[in-house]
């Protein structure tokens, strides 16, 4: 349980010495997150562009657009239908691990934005829907190669109950710990703070952090 603890204050406290860190590529994470959440239900219309290019940004950032993802021959207009999706499906942002029917959810709401992509290619996939999952609603960490080496799992197939399932019971096994962090999400500068309040990371993005930092430092 220590480790944990450490790998998680570890994070924190390189965070906080990072005077770039608003121009690191991990906060990225923070602004569509926060893009997200503050305009739940609103983002098609006027907005649609700019929520289509708020997705881009976050998974080029996270290394998404790459040779090998179907994503890397296309524009941000590929990700119109996905955001249409997140737009009508505004309760996720709610999920918890602490939902009764958390697995049940979340498996829906992958299959619901994998639909969505209408994608032919399947390297990665786990890894790029799980990642539009946590930069959007931050209720289920990124299956990526790090994270699963972490938790002894597979970042390619589908997304699975056994996944999930692994993941829940960390949680549970380390809830007082991860609960206990507050770490603030970093805005824009040129954000109006009156009007947008920074997010808190959520347990979600907590262990998704836990398992990235575990296998590489990220600051």
């Amino acid at each position: 349980m220590e480790e944990v603890k450490s790998t998680i204050e570890n994070f924190i406290n390189e965070r906080k010495k990072n005077k770039e860190v608003i121009n690191h590529r991990y906060t990225s994470f923070d602004f569509s997150y926060n893009y997200f959440y503050h305009n739940r239900g609103n983002l098609l219309g006027d907005n649609l562009q700019e929520s289509c290019l708020q997705l881009w940004a976050f998974l080029a950032s996270w290394c998404m657009i790459v040779r090998g993802n179907e994503l890397q021959g296309k524009n941000y207009a590929s990700l119109m239908g996905v955001v249409q999706y997140i737009n009508k499906h505004p309760e996720y942002y709610d999920l918890t691990f602490e939902d009764k029917d958390y697995i049940k959810k979340v498996l829906d709401l992958y299959k619901g934005i994998d639909t969505a992509l209408n994608f032919t290619v399947q390297k990665n996939r786990k890894t790029l829907v799980t990642k539009i999952i946590l930069g959007v609603y931050a209720c289920c960490p990124a299956f990526d190669s790090r994270f699963c080496t972490t938790f002894g799992l597979s970042s390619q197939g589908r997304l699975t109950e056994k996944n999930l399932q692994v993941v829940v019971d960390f949680y549970r096994k380390h809830k007082k710990q991860i609960d206990s962090f507050k770490i603030p999400t970093e805005i824009l500068p040129f954000e109006k703070k009156g009007k947008m309040k920074s997010l808190f990371y959520t347990p979600a993005k907590i262990v998704d952090m836990y398992g990235f930092e575990k296998n590489e430092k990220i600051f």
